[in-house]
């Protein structure tokens, strides 16, 4: 099985509200009240930028997807994720930006850069394995079905 994911995840609605103007963004509710918004390739598409990443770490992100995270990031912590699983095997990096700047990371492991990154915007993993778990992160694999999941959601 694969898990293969990339996004943004915020810990309150109000900074999450800040990209709905976008057609393309998908704000799903997780647990602890953090937001998760996949980054399909449509929504990459809208946010725009064809150049390469800044940071080797991650292969989806772009200069346009900093701009946005910065702009954004002036009242919450933001992380933008990337997972790319097969069998078990990969690896997952993250990053947080707040108050206009890189916070911290990027990170990049095989297991719990993004968990170290959720723990910093205060998730809690309670008797889960990590707070990767315990937001919600692991019901599903692909951005696909985080899509399908929000819309079946709407209906």
């Amino acid at each position: 099985m694969s898990h293969n994911i990339q996004g943004f995840i915020f810990n309150k609605r109000e900074t999450a509200e800040r990209f709905s103007h976008f057609e393309n963004a998908h704000l799903i509710d997780m647990e602890q009240g953090f937001v998760f918004i996949p980054l399909t390739n449509a929504l990459a598409d809208e946010i725009g930028g064809k150049e390469d990443s800044p940071y080797e770490v991650f292969w989806k992100f772009n200069p346009n997807i900093e701009a946005l995270l910065v702009d954004n990031s002036k009242d919450g912590m933001i992380t933008y994720l990337e997972t790319d699983y097969w069998g078990g095997d990969g690896e997952q990096a993250a990053a947080i930006w707040y108050k206009g700047i890189l916070y911290f990371g990027p990170k990049h492991s095989k297991i719990g850069a993004i968990s170290r990154c959720l723990k910093l915007m205060k998730a809690v993993k309670n008797d889960m394995y990590d707070e990767f778990e315990a937001i919600g992160l692991t019901k599903f694999r692909s951005n696909d079905d985080w899509i399908e999941h929000a819309n079946a959601l709407k209906n």
